[in-house]
């Protein structure tokens, strides 16, 4: 096996100094007599640093099968365990500051600070801060709405769990200005926006269809395009404008009014909501959402963000 390797190894020593060799002459055909020797020389070690490094990249990140005595060899391309870590790392403690102190407040270099990373170690993963967002949204909704499926006992596509759903943000957006301000960038954010109103799309398909078997998708996403307008405002609005019952209970019914939800199943639903202590549970999502990414470990959330994408 160690010849074999031997001979590998040759080989690309071989193919580097051929392309040194082409490189320099067509270099040394373009620039000719205009530079000295010692500039030469140092041309000379950057063409040599180009040349390896090409070729170790190469050698890395692309696999290559050879036969050797009657048996396939394959060199498989280097995993970087720690690069996936370090994104873990990020979301987790994104999650942890946007959560409580908010996501206008948590910068970067916030974000950075925490891991003791650069900057710019943050952005080779996420190329900005609503990229970062996007994904913990789309963890939070899915988190929330099988945790209240299960708080609300009535199976899957529960009307009552999509009920919990608004209701327990808008609680937590009253009790905590940095929940609030969580929650109104990401219905603010375009790229977030568009990934709520896509999920929950496929969502009220599921749990509304059998109001409307007869919607086309363009009605489904237009409805939801209101929808998401509801959902915003209630999130936003405060105490002092608008008492937190009155609001889930108007909010509830004209939501459920536009999916064609007959009136007395309207009022059995938001008086179940509102019998609840709906501001507890929204407590309780929240921090058990903060304990399961603190838990998770990077190939389980992987795989959670792309059933969630599905």
């Amino acid at each position: 096996m160690r010849s074999f390797a031997n001979f590998v190894f040759n080989r690309y020593l071989r193919a580097a100094a051929f392309r040194f060799s082409a490189a320099h002459e067509n270099f040394s055909k373009i620039f000719g007599k205009s530079i000295d020797k010692t500039a030469e020389s140092n041309i000379i070690q950057l063409e040599r640093m180009l040349i390896v490094g090409m070729l170790i990249v190469r050698m890395q990140f692309t696999a290559y099968k050879h036969l050797f005595h009657g048996k396939e060899v394959v060199f498989i391309p280097h995993i970087n365990k720690k690069r996936s870590d370090t994104r873990l790392q990020i979301i987790q403690v994104a999650a942890r500051l946007f959560i409580d102190e908010g996501y206008t407040n948590t910068s970067f270099s916030r974000i950075a600070r925490e891991l003791d990373l650069s900057t710019g170690n943050i952005t080779f993963y996420f190329k900005s801060k609503e990229h970062l967002l996007s994904v913990l949204v789309n963890e939070l909704f899915n988190f929330q709405y099988n945790l209240l499926e299960r708080a609300a006992n009535e199976g899957k596509t529960s009307l009552l769990a999509y009920c919990f759903e608004l209701t327990t943000a808008a609680a937590a957006c009253r009790e905590d200005e940095s929940i609030r301000d969580f929650f109104v960038s990401a219905y603010s954010s375009k790229m977030t926006l568009e990934l709520i109103r896509e999920n929950d799309t496929q969502k009220t398909k599921t749990i509304f269809g059998k109001y409307h078997p007869e919607w086309t998708d363009e009605q489904w996403i237009a409805i939801e395009n209101i929808v998401s307008g509801i959902e915003y405002a209630t999130l936003v609005t405060s105490e002092e404008k608008t008492p937190l019952p009155l609001q889930i209970e108007t909010a509830l019914n004209s939501i459920m009014m536009l999916y064609g939800v007959p009136e007395e199943t309207r009022k059995i639903k938001i008086g179940k909501i509102l019998a609840t202590d709906y501001r507890d549970l929204g407590k309780r999502v929240l921090k058990e959402f903060k304990e399961y990414i603190n838990k998770v470990n990077a190939k389980k959330l992987k795989q959670a963000i792309r059933k969630s994408k599905k």
